[in-house]
């Protein structure tokens, strides 16, 4: 990962908060998405953060992009944001400039305070991967799920968070492929029956 932009706004619930933020790649094809010129502004007498980036990317038309939050100038991202919504959010999210996210500070962090504040945004090809990662942590009484991607099984594989508060789903690449059970497999129903599927 690497760092291409970062800007201080001032931001206010009450007392003032220094957002620092970084607009961050995730390598994961020959061009990587680029994001750049990210700034946020609170609206004024709210809670909500809008942030404002750019995002290109020579050879993908559909990217997904997520941010994180970090309390501690960027040394872990770990508050558990996920209150974020717009059109420059979650997958699907076209390069282009003037993109727009916004936090809900005030459903993930209401009444907190710290000068520490920074936004990590990560674009990455939405084609390339192969996991979609929804956190279920805030149960169901939660307003929004995080939603990430892995491209690949997890260093430590599928561990027990990823049994207890996530949901993984696989992707499953277009093409023709035979589905149902052999007419002599054991154990198998009648509405098994072989057919063609073709996923596009």
């Amino acid at each position: 990962m690497k760092k291409i932009g970062c800007c201080i706004r001032e931001w206010k619930l009450g007392l003032a908060l220094t957002i620092m933020l970084i607009g961050l790649v995730s390598a994961v094809q020959a061009a990587d998405p680029v994001v750049s010129n990210v700034s946020a502004t609170q609206r004024a007498g709210t809670k909500l953060v809008d942030i404002t980036y750019d995002v290109t990317d020579p050879d993908s038309s559909s990217l997904s992009v997520s941010v994180q939050v970090s309390t501690n100038n960027g040394v872990t991202y770990d508050l558990p944001a996920s209150s974020f919504s717009g059109s420059g959010y979650g997958n699907a999210v076209t390069p282009g400039t003037g993109k727009q996210i916004v936090w809900d500070a005030g459903a993930d962090w209401d009444g907190q305070y710290s000068d520490k504040i920074w936004f990590k945004v990560t674009a990455v090809d939405t084609v390339t991967s192969d996991y979609l990662v929804i956190d279920v942590s805030g149960g169901s009484s939660a307003s929004s799920y995080s939603v990430s991607t892995l491209n690949s099984v997890p260093v430590g594989g599928w561990t027990e968070e990823y049994k207890t508060d996530k949901i993984v789903l696989r992707r499953i690449p277009a093409g023709t492929f035979i589905m149902g059970s052999p007419t002599g497999e054991l154990g198998r129903d009648a509405a098994e029956t072989q057919h063609q599927v073709t996923l596009s």
